[in-house]
């Protein structure tokens, strides 16, 4: 008898559990089919570009007792001799980062290659990396892309 009434427990909770599995199921199948998703955010193809020159138009001083232009970053790197100052030679940013950052020129100085650096710094980190967090990680806030072509450009200005 006490076999049976176990039998019959089990059966009731198996039963039960199946009933709500499909009951949650259907839940989750109807609440993400009521809306259609949210369009993301992309500059340039979803949205209006506003940072048309890339790196200088985020790498600012327009906050509040920050300046986060790339001069003053790499004046810092400088002081620390962790980079030569090239403040005479680089007036548009990243294209003149390139004379020496491009694949070719990285190799035979020993630096690295401006493309993965900027990957690295920009795409590492998860949550804690400013520019997921607050950009998303947008390729199209540093990248230009020509809707026809299908092509991807590296977007560059002058340091304001």
């Amino acid at each position: 008898m006490a076999k049976r009434k176990r039998r019959v427990v089990l059966t009731a909770v198996l039963l039960g559990t199946v009933l709500l599995l499909l009951i949650g199921g259907v839940a989750f199948v109807t609440f993400s089919q009521e809306g259609e998703p949210a369009m993301p955010e992309i500059p340039g193809i979803t949205v209006e570009d506003v940072n048309v020159n890339g790196c200088v138009d985020c790498h600012n001083n327009d906050i509040a007792d920050s300046d986060y232009r790339l001069s003053t970053s790499l004046g810092e790197l400088v002081e620390e001799g962790k980079h030569p100052d090239v403040s005479a030679m680089v007036t548009t940013v990243p294209d003149d980062c390139v004379m020496c950052h491009s694949q070719q020129m990285a190799e035979g100085m020993g630096t690295e290659p401006l493309g993965p650096m900027m990957h690295k710094i920009h795409l590492v980190g998860g949550a804690e990396n400013h520019f997921i967090a607050g950009y998303q990680g947008q390729c199209t806030h540093c990248h230009g892309f020509k809707e026809e072509t299908g092509e991807f450009s590296i977007k560059s200005g002058e340091e304001g």
